[in-house]
């Protein structure tokens, strides 16, 4: 029955999944767990961007904090905004993951995610986030990331170098 429960988040069939929310809560006796799998239903309705799944997930105690947040990365990186909003309202950690949800909106490409994390959210700008941003292309990324580095010494220099140079070896320079 779980494995329903986790097929209709992925398929974003709300009402299937509401009406097995009840049923697997009335099976078990009131002691179902979300949460079962690793919270696997709740990262399958955010990647695929089932905003009624993820809030009825939600409603039925799944935890965003799971897997350091690996949720709200699922849906920043396919630019899902909205459900990554939900998601951190409801606890997901925004660097959790050493900034997973940040490195993935980068690597994706996914500029206002990129750009709502790092200004209202308090996502970190890492050396990860900026090696990805040179390793897959996105030169405005780059830049974005290189200005907000907190790395005030000589790591910066290194870091920025290093993008630089992975830029370079993937075609990207």
């Amino acid at each position: 029955m779980a494995e329903l429960f986790w097929w209709s988040a992925e398929a974003g069939h709300a009402p299937v999944l509401g009406y097995l929310a009840q049923l697997l809560r009335a099976d078990s006796g009131g002691t179902y767990d979300p949460n079962d799998c690793d919270g696997k239903p709740l990262v399958a309705a955010a990647k695929i961007g089932h905003e009624e799944a993820v809030e009825i997930l939600l409603a039925a105690g799944a935890d965003p904090r799971l897997m350091n947040g690996l949720a709200l990365s699922a849906a920043a990186s396919h630019g899902h905004w909205g459900i990554a909003q939900r998601l951190m309202a409801a606890g997901s950690p925004v660097n959790g993951w050493h900034g997973a949800a940040l490195a993935a909106a980068v690597a994706q490409g996914q500029e206002e995610c990129v750009a709502e994390l790092l200004a209202r959210h308090g996502a970190e700008a890492r050396v990860r986030a900026l090696l990805l941003a040179a390793q897959h292309g996105r030169t405005g990324l780059l830049r974005r990331l290189a200005v907000e580095l907190p790395l005030p010494d000589w790591r910066a220099y290194l870091a920025v170098g290093k993008a630089a140079h992975v830029a370079a070896t993937c075609g990207r320079a």
